[in-house]
């Protein structure tokens, strides 16, 4: 599904967001919990973006993370990887591309496809 709707300063494309019922906006994803989205469309300083639910979506990392893949969790609008407390139900995909830090990670900023 994907809508338009009402979004805070500061998101940004491929941001995951969350409705706030306070400011009836949507506002960077702080948690893998309830309904999120990926801002797939959004102009420079606007107050309105395209947001895609439920699907396989792109997000940026957080932090480094295995290119295996992983649970899903979300900070600050983007996606990390945790094993034991990210979501039963929503992963980060295997990463395929280039660009692995000398650790052998997925290094925070990168573009990875996930499914929420």
């Amino acid at each position: 599904m994907i809508i338009r709707a009402a979004v805070a300063s500061g998101v940004e494309l491929r941001d995951l967001v969350m409705f706030d019922e306070v400011s009836s906006e949507w506002i960077k994803a702080s948690s893998h919990a309830g309904m999120i989205g990926s801002i797939i469309g959004i102009d420079d300083g606007a107050t309105e973006a395209i947001i895609q639910l439920n699907s396989e979506l792109q997000a940026y990392t957080s932090r480094d993370i295995m290119p295996h893949g992983g649970r899903l969790s979300v900070e600050n609008g983007r996606v990390y990887v945790e094993a034991e407390n990210g979501s039963m139900h929503r992963f980060v995909f295997p990463y395929s591309g280039e660009g692995l830090n000398e650790n052998g990670l997925v290094p925070a900023g990168t573009l990875v496809s996930v499914c929420i």
